[in-house]
């Protein structure tokens, strides 16, 4: 289960699953838009690529959700349960001195940190085998204009914490060329710390294999990851 599933790093990571064998593939996000790559997707794929419109700030569609897979008799890999790939976010830059911070915190904290915390709470516990949580090392270093995505990302972090023994959490600088990294090639400040698509597909692939133990971790272009310590909230 993809969540921020339609974006481009969504489609991504949805590419990089289903070619690496995943019988089953759900996109869910707050919009329905399809990008020529998404639908090129779709008809390779066919029913092995499903969408599903949720908005996971929302604690009743979080849980609606959940049914719905439920009565479907849709239950994950083999029956035990669902991989969940966190995506969602969104930015809202501002400096706090400019007082334009504050607008755009509760967009931000919503898509980081509700979303996941509501979509945790409404699965029952056989629906959820593992979550790959993707942060941001704006978290870590903070990042200018950023307070609020920093700050959302760190406490994202502690919720994913207290799944205990069940989530890969990995601090990203982004993707070259997708999602929110778009653009960001030529800047000789955050260039260097991108990392490729096959680098994000590797861990996906340790997702799906277990081959890195659940932790936290700051992603590496070469696929090191250096594990981090995260302290899960009271």
């Amino acid at each position: 289960m993809l969540l921020g599933g339609q974006g481009g790093l969504g489609v991504l990571a949805a590419a990089a699953l289903l070619r690496l064998g995943a019988l089953r593939v759900l996109l869910a996000s707050r919009g329905d838009a399809s990008s020529p790559e998404l639908l090129q997707l779709q008809r390779d794929y066919g029913d092995r690529l499903a969408r599903a419109r949720c908005d996971v700030t929302q604690a009743a569609e979080a849980s609606a959700l959940w049914q719905a897979l439920q009565q479907q008799g849709e239950q994950g890999e083999q029956g035990e349960g669902w991989h969940v790939v966190y995506l969602a976010g969104g930015l809202r830059d501002g400096l706090l001195r400019a007082n334009k911070a504050a607008a755009g915190v509760a967009e931000v904290w919503g898509a980081k940190v509700e979303g996941l915390r509501r979509l945790l709470a409404a699965a029952a516990p056989a629906q959820l085998r593992s979550v790959l949580f993707c942060s941001s090392l704006a978290g870590a270093v903070g990042n200018w204009g950023q307070a609020a995505y920093a700050l959302a990302n760190r406490l994202a972090e502690g919720v994913a914490a207290q799944l205990q023994g069940r989530v890969l959490s990995v601090r990203w600088a982004g993707v070259q060329g997708v999602g929110m990294a778009r653009g960001l090639a030529g800047s000789a400040r955050y260039a260097p710390l991108l990392v490729t698509p096959a680098a994000f597909t590797r861990l996906l692939e340790a997702l799906l294999r277990r081959s890195l133990e659940p932790g936290f971790y700051d992603s590496g272009d070469a696929g090191a990851a250096l594990r981090v310590t995260v302290v899960p909230p009271a």
